[in-house]
């Protein structure tokens, strides 16, 4: 499944193919380009590829025009044999003046002048509920896009939300993981997701006192996995006893390392049917926050008694 981005086509441009009366096959043209939407502290960057068959010589000029600068300059380069160029360019944040700015890309020699120009727009914050969400769709501000033919196009994204439910059900309760709710984002965009924040806030109970306190509950900082695109979260390295279930967020004796949540037998009253809120910041193309609050429901207790047994056991629970 990989229909993660809606394509909009707002504004199509010229495809920038040049011919010179021979082969029709070949070509100058941008392609593969793609600039994210810009913050004031950061700027933004310019992905992309010019492709030339014939291999001659080319001049490579990006422009930028907003209402501070008219057609500045921001990256000359000549090659004097230019074939199949791939690279990137920085656009810092002290040239934008946080409205929505055009990049000319241009390349140019004494046989042709190629010049495609792109709408650039200011990063958005957006703030997500996965449970009536899970399809979600930024709204406005798009990323800029040159496809491999050469065309402009500029996509809204979409992120997916599974097993975001109100419950998290268990068949048992005692051993809790979070790879069940998954994230996808889209693939086909070349920028980095940087993490901002990714804390779990569970109830404050002497059982996760090793854990920080924030407010009235305890946080525990989580890990993003990415398996192909396939976003989840894992518990850092956490270490527990293994006949009594207690955890601790050090090393210590007699405790292993495990990145589950685990809940002694005995509190089965105390924290089953209990509240946890899963907190997540990052930035991919935009910037994004998720508050996810649930109730976390163990079936039935773990069977067996912990001091007998790899597993623990209760006969019956009243």
């Amino acid at each position: 499944m990989r229909a993660f981005v809606r394509i909009t086509f707002l504004l199509l441009m010229t495809i920038g193919i040049e011919f010179d009366g021979g082969v029709g096959s070949d070509y100058r043209r941008f392609q593969h380009v793609s600039i994210a939407p810009f913050s004031m502290t950061e700027g933004t960057r310019i992905f992309y590829q010019f492709q030339n068959t014939y291999k001659d010589a080319a001049t490579l000029v990006f422009r930028l025009s907003n209402t501070k600068y008219n057609q500045a300059i921001i990256f000359s380069q000549y090659y004097s044999r230019a074939s199949l160029l791939t690279s990137s360019v920085a656009v810092p944040g002290y040239l934008m003046d946080g409205q929505r700015f055009t990049i000319s890309l241009q390349a140019t020699s004494a046989k042709f002048n190629l010049i495609q120009t792109l709408f650039v727009y200011p990063r958005q914050s957006y703030l997500i509920n996965p449970v009536t969400q899970s399809n979600y769709i930024t709204p406005v501000s798009y990323l800029s896009t040159i496809n491999g033919l050469g065309v402009i196009t500029y996509l809204k994204q979409t992120l997916t939300f599974n097993q975001f439910n109100k419950t998290q059900f268990f068949p048992t309760f005692g051993k809790y993981s979070l790879q069940s709710m998954t994230m996808r984002f889209p693939d086909e965009i070349p920028h980095e997701l940087v993490v901002l924040k990714a804390n779990l806030l569970v109830v404050d109970h002497p059982h996760f006192n090793s854990f920080s306190l924030q407010g009235q509950k305890r946080v525990i900082p989580l890990a993003l996995l990415n398996q192909n695109g396939v976003y989840s979260f894992q518990f850092p390295s956490m270490f527990v006893h293994p006949k009594t279930l207690t955890i601790h967020n050090q090393a210590r004796s007699e405790y292993q390392q495990t990145n589950h949540l685990y809940f002694p037998f005995h509190l089965f009253n105390d924290l089953n049917g209990t509240f946890m809120t899963l907190e997540f910041q990052w930035i991919h193309i935009h910037q994004f926050a998720l508050t996810y609050t649930f109730r976390y429901e163990g079936l039935q207790p773990l069977i067996g008694h912990c001091h007998q047994s790899l597993y623990c056991v209760i006969p019956s629970y009243a």
